[in-house]
């Protein structure tokens, strides 16, 4: 599930982080170094 929902959020050109307190997604923004980074290691959710 987890690889289908990384493929959806690359082809919208989404990242989406984890909320450190209440563990929620959160959509990074455009450009941020936690999307770049999660970018190039193929793993935007």
């Amino acid at each position: 599930m987890r690889d289908g929902t990384t493929e959806s959020l690359a082809t919208l050109d989404i990242t989406v982080r984890r909320d450190e307190c209440i563990g929620h997604p959160q959509v990074n923004r455009a450009g941020s170094q936690l999307g770049r980074e999660q970018e190039s290691a193929n793993e935007n959710f």
